[in-house]
């Protein structure tokens, strides 16, 4: 192959692999839209998890931190002496998910620029196999 074939052998593959990923995000999308709706039912039907032949499914809801007001967070975390923790070039997701969960659970309220969203999800654990 040479140096020109090669080119368009590459121009292919990044072809191929754009139209993958834009596959993949539709399936994706679609996965999300099913799985809120099938949440929603099985929730309203009291149900909460499930065996078939597929694994153990569980409904589960997650929450996740997000910053509403950067300022007001960067100031509160300089205050508590908490910049390491919390602040690089940007915030650290998952430091901000577990002081939300940590005051949810302890019903203290959100620092300054915090809210947060309640994922929810169904979870599957797969058989073992023998």
């Amino acid at each position: 192959m040479d140096l020109t074939e090669r080119f368009n052998h590459l121009a292919k593959l990044k072809e191929q692999a754009r139209l993958s990923q834009a596959a993949a995000d539709l399936d994706k999308k679609e996965m999300k839209e099913f799985e809120q709706d099938l949440y929603a039912l099985a929730q309203s039907k009291g149900c909460f998890g499930q065996r078939t032949t597929h694994g153990q499914f569980s409904l589960k809801a997650t929450e996740y931190g997000t910053i509403t007001d950067l300022e007001a967070f960067v100031e509160w975390a300089k205050e508590q002496d908490l910049e390491a923790e919390f602040l690089k070039v940007e915030e650290q997701a998952a430091r901000v998910n577990e002081l939300v969960r940590n005051a949810l659970d302890t019903g203290t309220p959100l620092p300054p620029g915090v809210g947060f969203y309640t994922r929810q999800y169904i979870s599957v654990t797969t058989p073992k196999e023998d």
